[in-house]
Formats: C-alpha cells, structure tokens, sequence
C-alpha cells in the first residue's frame, strides 16, 4: 500500500509475511538513500535503497555484529512526499508484540493513522488490540480494506470490522474506509488515488 501511494513499486520492503520490523519514514529529497538508527549509537548508518530490506525486514541479513534499527528514514524525490512525510511500520496482527510496539510509537509522532486491513478476515486481536491503544494517540485514522480482488466477500469482513471498532475503539467508529486492491493500484486504481488525494489533505 505504501508502495502504491508513493508511486514507487518496491520501495518500500514488503513480503507476503510480516514486511518491516522496523518503521521507515519516507522523506522528500533530491537524492535517494536512507538512513538507519540503531541501538546504543547517536549517529546513523547510512544505506543504499537497494538495502532497506537486508536492515527493515526480519529476513534480510545484518553486517556481523549489527542490531536490527528501531527506525530508517528513506529519501526519494516522489511527489507526494513533498507534502508530507510518510511513515511505513511494522505489521501489527502477527506473533511478534515487538512490532505493534515500534507501530505505536510511530503513532505517537503521528498526525494521522493509515491502517490497512486484509479483505481476507476480520481484524485479528491484535490489530484490535493495537486499534484500542492507538486511539488514545493519534485523532484522525483513514482505513484500506486491501486484497479486495481476491475475496468477493469483502464487504461482509468490512461490516464486521466497523462493528468491531463501534464496540472496541469507538472514536475510530466513523472513520472512512477505502476497499482497494494494491495489486490493481499498479494500473491507476482511483480509490487509491482518493487515498493519496486525503493523505495530501492532512498535510495541509
């Protein structure tokens, strides 16, 4: 989804697994890099593109002796980064509890939440979980109901989730949701582009 809204495919580290376990902020800059802070050091470690998922993601591979980063901060000259920095974290509905607490605080910092849902289930307790906490940081959330090419029963998984957030997360109630599909993104999905239209706003 990051990917799609940036306009650039793989920039991002994404996997069918959990994508990132560090949170990656996406900068606008002349020139492409990135940079990693670690654990116990103040300065960061400078990286290429080409190596965001060797440092970002659970499978990459570390120098000997390196800690994974808490937080990389990407520079690319896309567009829409000239309004706003975007934030990419890790998934919040897997095993690791980690994760939903690196994706906390980057919510914290935030002036708005993106939460992208799989069409495939209702929220799992975590994401829930992660929901309920994050409602008492950030006041705007906007939600992608993603994969809804693939499962024709997506809207039925919407309702439920609405309904889940009424009875759990209730300042979330009323938030907008988009169904999309990152996958047709590549060829111009519009809802995609009302979603990059209303990140734009929050910049504003």
């Amino acid at each position: 989804m990051v990917n799609a809204l940036i306009g650039v495919p793989g920039l991002s580290p994404v996997d069918a697994a959990v994508a990132t376990a560090a949170y990656l902020e996406f900068t606008h800059g002349a020139d492409h890099g990135a940079r990693a802070w670690l654990p116990g050091r103040e300065d960061p470690v400078p990286l290429r593109q080409d190596e965001l998922r060797d440092w970002a993601t659970p499978f990459g591979r570390l120098p000997d002796g390196a800690r994974p980063p808490r937080r990389i901060e990407v520079t690319h000259s896309a567009p829409l980064l000239q309004y706003l920095s975007l934030v990419d974290t890790p998934g919040t509905g897997g095993l690791d509890p980690a994760h939903a607490e690196v994706a906390l605080d980057a919510v914290e910092k935030a002036t708005a939440l993106l939460f992208v849902v799989d069409a495939a289930a209702p929220f799992a307790t975590p994401e829930l979980e992660f929901l309920i906490e994050a409602s008492k940081r950030v006041n705007f959330v906007v939600f992608a109901l993603t994969k809804t090419d693939a499962y024709p029963g997506w809207r039925t998984i919407l309702q439920d989730d609405q309904a889940q957030l009424q009875a759990h997360a209730p300042r979330f109630g009323s938030a907008p949701w988009y169904p999309v599909s990152a996958r047709l993104a590549v060829g111009g999905s519009a809802k995609v582009r009302r979603i990059r239209s209303t990140v734009q706003v929050w910049s504003r």
